[in-house]
């Protein structure tokens, strides 16, 4: 940044206009848009930056905040209306305040953070893949396009302030006025002043302080409430203005920020601000009625609707909504204040007018008058509100006038349901439409042509500006962090169409998420989503606990299926290990198991545990080479059944038929086999479902939570993310030994690089000794969509206001569109997330018997899941029943016809 006033003294005598025009591009700097531009120069002033020179004699600064989130928080509208009229307050007289809130349908930013993982594997780099695109595709066409029912567009929100001084003084500007010789040393020295006398240098100089001081007021406001503004120096500006006058160029080059070298360099020289925003376009068809903004081939049609009278009541956030109509649009509330003599004088003057005009015919209206006018006196004395004159105004950009008119009478008929007069601009001089759409572009004269500005209190103006939206999620690292911290991103969609990046690893307690959700509510369907967003992340380790097969395709896709049973080929061998005393409690327990067949009621003797700890440790150490610290073969029930036949009396022979089911009965091919689990298996799915009737349910509880906790805590794998999933975890933790193993394994997963999504199914489950674990180990909780009764019992197990339990009640699935939840995370913020999934992502996570037996076939066909995946949605986007196909005869299934397949393809897929 470079000091403004130095660049004011610069000599008139050495300038050659026509030589200072061919340096900063002239075919830049004609034209509609150009002529509108007041912008020269974006430096520093008395260590206050940046602020803006502006071609009319005065100066401005301008920063963006976050829109404030005020759907799940309780009288959030109220706040940010406070926070607002805070800032409004702290105006001083004639300055010019202007509040966008801009809605563009770009959201590039967000997916290239996405992209900062993009896959490490051919499946995980298709799904990043087929993820951003169907977001990319959705910025022009909605996510939803062509079908009946509501649309939904990608969107990102912001708000910017920019704040313009009265003339400081100098007289007009112009670039003429600026040195070559400066132009040519690019901000040398100071060279002679133009200002004429030192007290006039001085007076402005004294103006360009207090404004600088009141723009520090103004930011003080909005910190004292928790907002975080962000200055818009040069760079931003021009940004700013080509997502609201040209957003296809954005659309069409899928670019995040200014074109033409600009985004990384605010030191712009003098009027090449102008030069910048005049080459991103044209402004052209600038008529009554609007323009047309052109890039090359491309182009947007334009629209304002202004408000010509305020409502006759106004409340926090009543305009919040406006936003939502369109995914491209700008809402700008300017305003200025008035000082409060001058205030009070009208205030007077319209007291003696009423006094005077007062008979008995009107003696009741002139009343009410006068009691209004006393109120508004109070306010300005009591509560230290001011006076300003306001102007609301919406701009809109179509694709063509045709849509631009239809967004136009759309976004006034909103205003008209709040009782708010309002028009769709046709009759205004056209250049003060373009103007109203551009930071620091507003004149005391154009506001007196356009006569839009209404009078009004400063709390009753913040009530009318747009200030609410709805959480976007824990912002994930730039992608140099990511690529040394990696973090799980997954990202879904708010209600207003915004990324919404959820990571439960940043919640303040524990890295761990709760979900909950009753049948049919598409919990299969969030964890396959969930888990494909995670299968981004370098070396990630993934553990599906869960006692159906919904999740076999995800498993064939990624890594392994087990299903575990007593003919499974797979051994769970929970011997392993070096013979450390850590891993002689876990084989005690083992062992304790067998013998008690998971029955807690059944325990052994205090001699038959030191018998069995004996044995377990004098066969692991016989295994164990304690040179390479590395196993001679793995030890085995065998080896301990051996142990405690040979050196343990008769206890232990004892001990060791009682074992015999393990040993050599229906269990040992579960049991007592080397382990059929590597450590180089980077996705294992347990489906538990076969085997919980059986007597050795709890021992393979306990082998399989065992196997994920040597994961877990593998000192080699300390850095790389590792997650459980646990479906329907109630069925897995009713014995008192698993459940004690989950609570262990919450606890000490938030320190070793771990986290856990335990998943239950009915919220009374959580009224159990284990669901009180899960309840206190996760800072996380997302719920899915609920009938009366689970909310009803959800209120009594997680701590929601009313707003967030509004949202839960109204919670939707709509079948093969999109899925809704509900996330809340401790110490961050709650909100509602929309699940929008892609084909490929369809085709993985369906449960519709119909497609998944087409897609078995393809499989069995080529051998590949992924490639039956592709196939299957290439043919059928979103299912069998969404593309109008119906299934052949020979896909159908065994013993159901093609029409009862079809008939089956109704049914919900989660």
């Amino acid at each position: 940044m470079h000091n403004l006033f130095p660049l004011l003294h610069a000599a008139k005598s050495s300038i050659d206009p026509g030589n200072f025009l061919t340096q900063v591009r002239p075919e830049y700097v004609r034209g509609a848009l150009a002529q509108a531009l007041p912008y020269l120069y974006c430096g520093e002033f008395g260590g206050f930056e940046p602020l803006h020179l502006l071609a009319d004699d005065t100066l401005g600064f301008a920063f963006n905040l976050e829109v404030p989130v005020v759907d799940t928080v309780p009288e959030g509208e109220q706040f940010a209306a406070d926070t607002i009229a805070s800032m409004l307050q702290a105006l001083e007289p004639g300055i010019q305040w202007q509040w966008f809130l801009r809605a563009s349908a770009n959201v590039e930013a967000a997916l290239a953070l996405y992209e900062t993982q993009s896959g490490h594997d051919k499946a995980g780099r298709l799904f990043c893949r087929n993820f951003v695109q169907r977001w990319r595709d959705a910025q022009q066409d909605g996510f939803f396009p062509g079908g009946n029912g509501e649309n939904l567009h990608p969107r990102t929100q912001c708000i910017t302030v920019a704040l313009k001084s009265p003339p400081i003084g100098l007289g007009k500007l112009h670039v003429h006025d600026i040195s070559g010789q400066m132009l040519a040393h690019r901000w040398a020295a100071p060279l002679a002043s133009v200002l004429g006398a030192g007290s006039r240098r001085t007076r402005a100089q004294s103006r360009a302080r207090s404004f600088a001081e009141n723009c520090r007021s103004v930011l003080a406001a909005a910190q004292a409430r928790g907002w975080q503004p962000q200055p818009l120096d040069a760079a931003g500006l021009v940004a700013w203005i080509l997502q609201t006058l040209f957003p296809q160029r954005l659309q069409a080059q899928h670019m995040a920020d200014a074109p033409g070298g600009i985004g990384a360099d605010s030191s712009l020289g003098i009027n090449e601000i102008r030069c910048a925003i005049a080459a991103l376009g044209e402004i052209d068809q600038i008529r009554g009625d609007g323009f047309r903004s052109l890039c090359g081939a491309m182009q947007r049609h334009h629209r304002v609707v202004s408000m010509l009278w305020q409502p006759r009541a106004v409340a926090p956030g009543m305009i919040n909504a406006l936003a939502g109509l369109r995914p491209t649009l700008q809402i700008c509330v300017s305003a200025q204040t008035q000082s409060t003599a001058t205030a009070m004088l009208q205030l007077k003057a319209r007291a003696l007018l009423n006094a005077r005009s007062t008979h008995r015919f009107n003696e009741t209206e002139m009343q009410a008058r006068s009691e209004a006018l006393q109120e508004v006196e109070r306010r300005l004395f009591a509560d230290g509100e001011r006076i300003l004159d306001l102007r609301l105004q919406v701009l809109i950009a179509e694709a063509s006038a045709e849509l631009a008119e239809e967004a136009a009478l759309s976004a006034c008929k909103h205003l008209e349901s709040l009782e708010m007069e309002a028009t769709v601009e046709r009759d205004i001089a056209p250049t003060l439409l373009l103007r109203g759409c551009l930071p620091f572009a507003i004149y005391p004269r154009t506001e007196q042509k356009l006569r839009r500005r209404r009078r009004m209190l400063s709390r009753d103006c913040a009530d009318l500006h747009p200030g609410g939206g709805a959480w976007t999620g824990i912002k994930p690292p730039g992608a140099g962090l990511q690529a040394q911290f990696p973090s799980p991103i997954v990202m879904y969609s708010n209600p207003l169409g915004e990324p919404l990046f959820i990571d439960p690893t940043k919640a303040e307690k524990n890295p761990h998420a709760l979900v909950i959700g009753q049948s049919g509510s598409g919990k299969s369907f969030f964890v396959h989503d969930y888990l494909l967003h995670l299968w981004r992340l370098p070396d990630v380790r993934l553990f599906l606990i869960s006692i159906k097969a919904d999740y076999r395709k995800l498993a064939l896709l990624l890594g392994r299926y087990v299903e575990v049973s007593l003919d499974c080929a797979i051994s769970l061998n929970p011997f392993t290990g070096a013979p450390t005393l850590e891993n002689q409690a876990r084989w005690l327990a083992a062992l304790a198991l067998m013998l008690s067949d998971g029955e807690d009621s059944k325990t052994l003797s205090r001699e038959a545990q030191i018998v069995l700890q004996q044995s377990a440790m004098t066969a692991a150490q016989r295994n164990w080479d304690h040179e390479r610290q590395q196993p001679f073969q793995e030890t085995l029930l065998e080896h301990i059944c051996k142990e405690l036949e040979h050196g343990a009396g008769l206890l232990g022979r004892q001990l060791a038929a009682r074992l015999h089911p393990y040993r050599r009965g229906p269990f040992r091919q579960l049991f007592n086999a080397p382990r059929g689990i590597q450590a180089s298996d980077r996705f294992v799915f347990f489906n538990l479902g076969g085997i919980l009737r059986q007597p050795c349910a709890a021992l393979a509880s306990f082998c399989v939570f065992g196997l994920v906790d040597e994961t877990m805590t593998d000192p080699s794998l300390r850095a790389v993310p590792k997650g459980l999933v646990a479906d329907e975890v109630w069925a897995l933790v009713r014995n008192s030994h698993a459940a004690g193993i989950l609570e262990r394994s919450l606890k000490a997963y938030r320190s070793l690089g771990g986290f856990a999504l335990p998943i239950v199914q009915d919220p009374q489950d959580l009224d159990t000794p284990s669901g009180r674990v899960m309840l206190v180990n996760t800072a996380t909780k997302i719920i899915l969509p609920m009938d009366r009764s689970g909310q009803s019992d959800l209120q009594r197990y997680v701590r929601l206001n009313a707003r967030e339990m509004e949202i839960v009640r109204d919670l939707r699935l709509v079948k093969r569109r999109y899925s809704e939840f509900f996330v809340s995370i401790d110490g961050q913020r709650s909100a509602k997330g929309l699940l929008i999934p892609d084909p490929l992502r369809y085709a993985v996570s369906t449960t519709d018997p119909v497609d998944e037996h087409i897609i078995e076939q393809r499989y069995r066909q080529c051998g590949d899941m992924l490639e039956a995946l592709r196939q299957f949605a290439a043919e059928s986007p979103y299912g069998l029943q969404s593309s109008g196909r119906t299934a052949p005869p020979d896909l159908a299934p065994r013993g159901t016809s093609a029409s009862q397949a079809n008939q089956e393809a109704q049914s919900p897929c989660h």
